[in-house]
C-alpha cells in the first residue's frame, strides 16, 4: 500500500513538472521577462551643473534595492574628453543589458561620436534618459541634430524656473506607471521646453510648473504651458525611456523617480 503511495506521488509530480515545462516553453516571453530580473545596468553620468556624485549613488542604490540581483555599473566622467574617450570604445555597451544616460556633454561638436553612440540604441540596446541628457550631444551640432533626436525622440530648447512640477498622468499602455498616482508633485524641479516630439514617442505624462519664473534680476522669466516629462520612444531596434525630471537630488530620491526609473528599465529590456 505504502509503495502504490508513492507511485502515485511520483507521478503526480513528474505530470506536474511535465506541465510547467509545456507552460514557459509555449510562453517565451513570459520565461524572457522571469531570467531577465537579475540586470547589468551602466549609468553613465557626470560633467556639469548638476550633483551627480551624489545622484550617482542615489540612483545606484535605488535600483538595485528594487531590482534584486542587479548590478549598476558607474561611469562617473568629470570632463567631456573623459566621457568622449570611453564612449567611443568599441563594444563599450556589449557587457551592459542597458544604458542609462544622466549627463550634462552639452558642447560636443564631432557629428561622428554622437552617431556612433545613437547607433549603438539603434542596433538595439535599450537605452534610458534623464533630465540634462535632454540638453546633451546637440546643441553644438546642427547637422547631427536628428541622431540625438532619434535617440531621445524629444528636443529641448531651454528650461523655465526652478520650482515644483506637477506630474499628471497622459495613458499608461506601457504600465511603467503602475501604481504611481493620477498626480503628483516633484518636491522641486526644473521644467523643460519640449518643442518636437517624434512621431515614434508616446507621452505618458505631462508637468507643469504653474508659471514659475525667474527672480528679478535673474533670466527672464519663461511662462510655460505643461510639458512632456515622461516618454517612451523607439530608436531603430532599441527601446528608450526618457523623463526630463530629476534636476534636484530630492526629487531623484523620491519613491515616485525611483520606482519611475526601475519600471522604465525593466519595459526598455522587455523583449
Amino acid at each position: 500500500m505504502m509503495k502504490l503511495k508513492h507511485a502515485v506521488l511520483l507521478c503526480s509530480l513528474l505530470t506536474l513538472g511535465a506541465i510547467v515545462y509545456a507552460q514557459n516553453s509555449a510562453n517565451p516571453a513570459k520565461k524572457s521577462e522571469m531570467t531577465k530580473e537579475a540586470l547589468k545596468v551602466l549609468l553613465v553620468t557626470g560633467e556639469g551643473y548638476h550633483d551627480y556624485e551624489a545622484q550617482k549613488t542615489i540612483l545606484k542604490e535605488g535600483i538595485e534595492s528594487r531590482l534584486k540581483g542587479s548590478e549598476v555599473t558607474v561611469w562617473h566622467h568629470k570632463t567631456p574628453e573623459a566621457c568622449k574617450e570611453a564612449l567611443s570604445k568599441e563594444g563599450w555597451a556589449d557587457p551592459y543589458d542597458v544604458v542609462f544616460y544622466n549627463i550634462c556633454h552639452a558642447k560636443e561638436t564631432d557629428g561622428s561620436f554622437i552617431k556612433s553612440i545613437v547607433d549603438v540604441h539603434r542596433a538595439g540596446k535599450p537605452g534610458l534618459a534623464m533630465h540634462c541628457s535632454l540638453h546633451s550631444f546637440h546643441w553644438k551640432t546642427a547637422e547631427n541634430e536628428k541622431d540625438w533626436l532619434d535617440f531621445l525622440g524629444v528636443t529641448s530648447p531651454n528650461h523655465g524656473a526652478k520650482g515644483a512640477i506637477t506630474v499628471t498622468q497622459q495613458e499608461n499602455s506601457t504600465g511603467i506607471l503602475d501604481g504611481h498616482p493620477e498626480s503628483w508633485k516633484t518636491p522641486d524641479g526644473e521644467l523643460y521646453n519640449i518643442d518636437a516630439v517624434k512621431d515614434s514617442v508616446t507621452v505618458l505624462a505631462m508637468g507643469d510648473n504653474h508659471g514659475a519664473t525667474y527672480a528679478k534680476g535673474k533670466k527672464k522669466g519663461v511662462v510655460q504651458d505643461p510639458q512632456p516629462v515622461i516618454w517612451v520612444n523607439q530608436c531603430g531596434d532599441g527601446k528608450v525611456f526618457g523623463t526630463s525630471l530629476g534636476h534636484h537630488n530630492e526629487t531623484v530620491g523620491s519613491d515616485e523617480f525611483l520606482n519611475m526609473i526601475v519600471e522604465g528599465i525593466k519595459w526598455a529590456v522587455k523583449e
